[in-house]
């Protein structure tokens, strides 16, 4: 009995394992939502029933079948399609397609569509949409080969993944403008879903100057100069997480973390420095004109020995009365952090403003 666990049938059953009737609807848009199962039952079907009986052409079968097999493997890693892919279906179907009723041909044709749409289902996993010209004829091959309309399928499956080879150079632009952003320093709270929607967006439309204009937002954000104005945007709660990670950013810092607690008597940020000392924050986010006064310095300063910390300081997004710097003063180990101040050390942070990778839409 022929072992089917090694053919190229089975292998590329096992690597489209992810050929779902789940996809096929959510990416293609598919009426039958049956189109991806019965493509690949079909092509197992045809790897354990037809392959082995096509002895004359087994050998040139197998060796452009695992092309196909081995170039679809590698979306796993990848991603993206590569020319090979494009060459191998065309190659596969001339190495077999021989007049004598084997169903190698079919096989091939099958593998090509689902490999078509498989390559459709992991870029839009990664970008989230895909160009028209990609998605429609990765569908049509799809519903062809379910269908049994094969030549049909091999066109669409090869338009498919002509087109998104196309692509590629733009796809590569995002990933490179994906890194980019990965490797900028931003605050915890900043939102970068919505620049990478519009990048992904702009993919799919195929909009180079979109994704230009993106790629010189995010080369231009390290620039950005913190203001006044980008304290007082957060949150409270973020505006704490701001001060957080600008401490968290200095080189001689062990641990820095956010108490987030309702009985911290008044510290929210805790900073354990690389040669053991501990220092605790209270932060006040006011507006210009609020100022902070000398109760919330006496507060910090109570507290030190409670957290058993080496020091205090206090953060504010406005200013403090005479008497608070006094009293700051009578401490040793008590520092005041006005926004002027802190806007300066923001600067000379490798922190980014949130708002300079806001999306030009």
């Amino acid at each position: 009995m022929t072992d089917t666990r090694d053919t190229p049938g089975a292998r590329l059953e096992r690597a489209l394992g992810t050929v779902t009737d789940d996809w096929l609807a959510s990416v293609a848009g598919a009426a039958d939502e049956d189109a991806p199962a019965v493509i690949a039952e079909r092509a197992s079907a045809l790897a354990r029933r037809e392959i082995p009986a096509a002895e004359e052409h087994r050998r040139d079968f197998r060796r452009e079948l695992d092309a196909v097999a081995t170039a679809v493997d590698g979306l796993a890693a990848e991603c993206l399609p590569d020319a090979q892919i494009a060459g191998a279906l065309p190659a596969a179907v001339d190495a077999v397609d021989v007049d004598d009723g084997s169903s190698a041909p079919r096989l091939v044709v099958v593998a090509g569509a689902t490999a078509a749409v498989g390559l459709l289902v992991a870029v839009r996993e990664r970008y989230e949409a895909v160009p028209e010209s990609v998605a429609e004829p990765a569908r049509e091959a799809a519903l062809s080969a379910a269908s049994g309309a094969y030549d049909e399928a091999l066109d669409r499956s090869v338009e498919s993944v002509e087109a998104l080879t196309d692509a590629v150079p733009l796809a590569r632009r995002v990933d490179r403008l994906t890194a980019a952003v990965a490797s900028l320093r931003v605050p915890t709270y900043t939102e970068l879903d919505e620049l990478k929607r519009a990048a992904s967006e702009a993919f799919a439309a195929s909009d180079e100057r979109r994704i230009a204009r993106i790629e010189s937002r995010v080369k231009a954000a390290a620039e950005v100069a913190w203001g006044g104005d980008d304290l007082i945007e957060p949150t409270p709660e973020e505006f704490e997480d701001l001060v957080a990670d600008l401490w968290r950013s200095a080189a001689d810092i062990g641990d820095v973390a956010r108490t987030r607690r309702s009985d911290d008597a008044g510290v929210d940020v805790v900073v354990r420095f690389a040669d053991g000392r501990t220092e605790v924050i209270q932060v006040k986010q006011f507006a210009t004109g609020n100022t902070v006064g000398r109760p919330t310095v006496q507060q910090t300063e109570g507290v030190v020995s409670q957290f058993d910390a080496d020091a205090g300081a206090v953060v504010t997004s406005s200013s403090f009365t005479d008497p608070a710097r006094s009293a700051a003063a009578a401490y040793d180990s008590m520092r005041l952090f006005d926004g002027e101040r802190l806007v300066r050390a923001l600067r000379e942070s490798p922190l980014v403003p949130p708002r300079a990778l806001a999306p030009d839409r």
